[in-house]
């Protein structure tokens, strides 16, 4: 089964965001990477959602995407598109 770390680098990447590419990371990126490009953490917290009964009825679990570009060239269009 894939992870949902995993399914969000392919959401992300297969959206051809403009100057964004290939260029996403899982928690940190590369020293020598240029700007801009996006990093993601998974596994932040999960957490069973549970019925009445105490089964469980679902799973959340958070994710968060970071979005890394050099202010002086901010690109408006890369946050709209993520």
């Amino acid at each position: 089964m894939a992870s949902v770390a995993s399914a969000v680098r392919t959401a992300i990447t297969g959206a051809s965001i403009s100057g964004i590419d290939n260029n996403v990371f899982r928690d940190l990126a590369p020293d020598s990477q240029a700007l801009p490009y996006v990093t993601f953490m998974s596994d932040i917290s999960r957490e069973p959602a549970f019925q009445g009964d105490g089964n469980v009825l679902a799973r959340t679990q958070v994710v968060q995407v970071d979005l890394w570009q050099a202010l002086s060239s901010e690109d408006v269009a890369i946050v709209e598109s993520l």
